[in-house]
C-alpha cells in the first residue's frame, strides 16, 4: 500500500497556503485538509487520523493550528493541554519538541507511523497565523507593513471605539498592509505567490524544516 501523508489545518485559508508552501519545498502527494473547518475539529480530525492508523502503518500525519490567546480561553499551553489529553487517551505519548521547531507525537506501538505537531506561530508563543506570517516580512514589504503596522497601532489607542480587541492587532496589521497590495487584501496564499515573505527568516526555516521532517 502506498505511503499517505495527511496535513490537517483549521481553515480553507490555511489550507491553500500550506499547499503552496508544500509546493515549493517539493513536498508532494500531501492531501491538506481542512475539514471540516475549525481548531476544535482539526484536532479532533487529527485524533482521528491516528486513532485509525493500524501499528505497522509507515503513514504521515501532520496537525497545525493557532494557539489563539487566553482571551478567548485557549493560547499556547492550554493548546498544547488539550492535544496532549487526546494523545494521551489513544495510548500515544505526550507531545515532545522538535530540535528547530515542532512537536513531535510518538508510539512505542506505532514505531512507523510519523506524526507531529505545529502550533502557531512559533511553539512558545500564543498567537495566530498572522503573528508567523508578519515575523517574516519581506524586505522589500518591510517599509510598507510598518507604516501600516503604525496606523494600526494608532487607531486601537484613538478615541473613535474600533472595536478590534488588542489580542487580535496582528490581524488587523496583516489586513491593513495586504490592503494595500494590488490586488488588494492577499489571502496568505496570495501573499505568498506574490513573495511577500521572506522564506528565509528563521520561523519560515523552522517551519519549513518541520514540513521536510514529517513528509519527505
Amino acid at each position: 500500500m502506498a505511503l499517505q501523508k495527511f496535513l490537517i489545518v483549521e481553515a480553507f485559508e490555511d489550507e491553500n497556503f500550506f499547499k503552496k508552501l508544500l509546493s515549493n519545498l517539493q513536498i508532494a502527494n500531501v492531501m491538506v485538509t481542512s475539514n471540516p473547518a475549525g481548531k476544535g475539529n482539526a484536532i479532533r480530525t487529527f485524533g482521528d487520523a491516528l486513532e485509525l492508523k493500524p501499528i505497522t502503518s509507515h503513514d504521515r500525519i501532520g496537525l497545525i493550528v493557532d494557539a489563539d490567546h487566553v482571551q478567548h480561553g485557549a493560547g499556547y499551553r492550554q493548546t498544547i493541554s488539550e492535544i496532549n489529553q487526546m494523545v494521551l487517551a489513544l495510548q500515544f505519548n505526550p507531545l515532545t519538541a522538535l530540535l528547530g521547531g515542532g512537536q513531535v507525537v510518538s508510539s512505542n506501538r506505532h514505531s512507523n507511523l510519523r506524526a507531529g505537531v505545529w502550533v502557531m506561530p512559533n511553539n512558545v508563543d500564543d498567537g495566530a497565523m498572522e503573528d508567523f506570517l508578519l515575523t517574516s516580512v519581506a524586505n522589500s514589504e518591510l517599509s510598507r507593513f510598518q507604516y501600516a503596522k503604525t496606523e494600526c497601532g494608532k487607531a486601537l489607542a484613538s478615541s473613535l471605539g474600533f472595536p478590534t480587541q488588542a489580542h487580535h492587532l496582528s490581524k488587523a496589521e496583516y489586513g491593513t498592509w495586504t490592503a494595500w497590495q494590488n490586488p488588494p487584501r492577499s489571502s496568505f496564499a496570495r501573499a505568498f505567490e506574490r513573495q511577500l515573505f521572506n522564506t528565509s527568516s528563521a520561523q519560515f526555516v523552522a517551519l519549513s524544516n518541520w514540513l521536510k521532517w514529517l513528509f519527505v
